[in-house]
């Protein structure tokens, strides 16, 4: 007899069974975006400076719609950085390297210009990727995290739908 995953893991996994389907489906969503927005805009091999240039290019193409990326920079400013002061939970993003001070500026509410606020709201959904899959996720807590994820999931698909909607190499559209 084969178990599906999800009834697995509510035997088997401390809060597991505790999540929503709201929840669950978040998190679910997350990976199918995640593995669809690193094939299209990172060639299969996401990292810090190939998000970064993807940003770059789709600010260059002319179709960074920074103003599709307001909402979601609001809830990690909410999470992250209420009234512009970083609180303790920004470490659990265990951001470290040359993309944290972006992230930090952009959260605290300095000036920045479009690619720079999508590179660290990407850097962010890099990071909650990094915690889900390498397991810091199920050490620290996988609760609490619908809102991080539905807000990951919007960033993804609209960056998808900007890179789209770029130019091709023969200058045509992209958009079928």
């Amino acid at each position: 007899m084969t178990m599906e995953a999800t009834t697995w893991l509510q035997h088997a996994v401390a809060g597991f069974a505790a999540l929503t389907s709201a929840e669950r489906r978040a998190i679910r969503d997350f990976t199918l975006l995640w593995s669809l927005f690193e094939a299209r805009l990172t060639a299969c091999n996401a990292s810090i400076p190939e998000i970064e240039a993807a940003m770059t290019r789709l600010e260059a193409a002319g179709v960074l719609d920074v103003a599709r990326l307001d909402r979601p920079l609001r809830h990690f400013r909410d999470r992250y950085a209420p009234g512009g002061v970083l609180i303790p939970r920004f470490e659990a993003l265990r951001l470290n390297g040359h993309g944290r001070p972006l992230v930090e500026r952009v959260l605290t509410g300095e000036p920045a210009g479009p690619a720079e606020i999508a590179n660290a709201l990407m850097i962010i959904v890099y990071r909650l990727r990094n915690n889900l899959f390498h397991g810091n996720k199920w050490n620290d807590g996988i609760q609490d995290q619908r809102a991080n994820f539905q807000t990951a999931n919007r960033i993804l698909m609209a960056l998808m739908d900007m890179h789209r909607a770029g130019p091709t190499p023969d200058g045509g559209s992209a958009a079928t």
